[in-house]
């Protein structure tokens, strides 16, 4: 099986801190969920128009991952509609550290997250609403300079 990467700078993210805000939402937001989004920019896998993606990290006690036929773990789904989302379950200890991460980089000057999926495509390609399964998912803090 090979893997198709894409790349994306994170443009925003959002994480919930008020209780009452959780109350009050429609979709019950708790401070278990961390949003990122971005736009995946002139990728032939979608005829090289811009494509929006956005992964929602839902804290968890233990994340029900599977594996593929050559053991790699699958830490979740990206479904493509016209934009591209994906709801990824991560332990506690690992939620807790990409946060730190994102709020300690995101808003540096000339510092970009930029991240890194991995997905394993369906035999007979990505058609719109389908799903790959991602088999990687990494993120670099990158500068501006040189």
């Amino acid at each position: 099986m090979t893997t198709t990467n894409l790349r994306f700078a994170l443009n925003t993210w959002q994480h919930l801190y008020s209780l009452q805000q959780a109350i009050t939402q429609t979709d019950n937001l708790t401070g278990n969920r961390l949003l990122v989004n971005g736009i995946i920019r002139n990728e032939p896998l979608f005829d090289r128009h811009d494509m929006p993606i956005s992964i929602c990290f839902l804290q968890s006690a233990s994340p029900p991952y599977r594996k593929t036929a050559d053991n790699r773990i699958i830490v979740g789904q990206l479904s493509r509609n016209d934009t591209l989302h994906a709801d990824i379950p991560v332990d506690t200890n690992v939620f807790a550290e990409l946060k730190k991460n994102l709020v300690e980089y995101i808003g540096l000057e000339g510092i970009h997250i930029v991240v890194t999926a991995g997905l394993i495509l369906p035999a007979n390609g990505w058609q719109q609403n389908t799903a790959a399964d991602i088999v990687q998912l990494d993120y670099a803090m990158k500068g501006d300079g040189g």
